[in-house]
């Protein structure tokens, strides 16, 4: 009896261990865990226009999703827009402004600068 409550103190302690340890009840697998890292000379940039005129537009809602994070920006009053912080793969570009069609698209980035332009199309 005297064993078995041993055991089963052992158990409960090492439960506890790999609780505290694993981001308190993730599972351990004994392996770590490399989560890919910022880089700070990886960005994405572009212009927002509209596909008739090819006038700027100011104050697009602009969404970067990559994996876990969201990105939200505003472009400035000249259309452009910068969005740093993200890592190489691909990303979810989404533009929005009032009167217009969503654009929205996967992208691939690597390091360094990536351009992409986004033409809005009017709304009927």
């Amino acid at each position: 009896m005297k064993r078995l409550s041993v055991v089963a103190g052992l158990a409960i302690f090492y439960a506890l261990v790999l609780y505290t340890t694993n981001g308190c009840g993730g599972v351990y697998s004994g392996a770590a865990m490399r989560v890919p890292q910022p880089e700070p000379d990886l960005e994405i940039e572009g212009t927002v226009r509209d596909a008739v005129t090819k006038a700027p537009i100011a104050g697009a809602q602009i969404v970067v999703a990559q994996g876990n994070g969201t990105f939200r920006h505003a472009a400035s009053s000249s259309g452009t827009y910068a969005v740093a912080g993200l890592v190489q793969g691909v990303v979810r570009l989404t533009v929005s402004a009032p009167g217009y069609r969503t654009a929205a698209q996967t992208l691939p980035v690597a390091k360094g600068k990536n351009r992409f332009d986004v033409d809005l199309t009017p709304e009927p």
